[in-house]
């Protein structure tokens, strides 16, 4: 799991893990979670109890996590599609893009606001 503040206070979270009270105080207290984001086909299985906690918050699937979810009888749902290009909501502050090749599409974060550059992979593998 992976979280960042968007310039505009808002928390963008990628893979999300089990919840815990701890880290429920962590979230809250860095600014409101606005987006739960599936970065491959195999993380997502926590994204429906953070939604239930944060329903401000959109969920955003990757390539196949919709198929996989039914296949896994896992109920969760998605407000929208991730594609090569940041959405409006996060394009300020972060860069995307998919790769493919591998088992698994996935979905990096590039963190581009100020000096700090952070690369955030998922699972890179054939």
């Amino acid at each position: 799991m992976r979280s960042s503040q968007t310039s505009r206070s808002f928390i963008w979270c990628h893979s999300p893990i089990a919840m815990t009270e701890s880290l429920k105080a962590q979230i809250d207290a860095i600014g409101p979670l606005r987006y739960l984001i599936s970065p491959n086909k195999i993380h997502y299985a926590h994204i429906a109890s953070w939604a239930k906690l944060y329903p401000e918050a959109s969920a955003w699937a990757s390539g196949g996590v919709r198929e996989r979810s039914a296949q896994q009888q896992i109920q969760v749902s998605f407000d929208a599609d991730l594609s090569d290009e940041a959405p409006p909501e996060w394009k300020d502050d972060l860069d995307q893009v998919i790769f493919r090749g591998s088992r698994f599409l996935t979905l990096p974060g590039l963190k581009t606001r100020g000096f700090l550059r952070v690369l955030t992979l998922s699972d890179l593998n054939s």
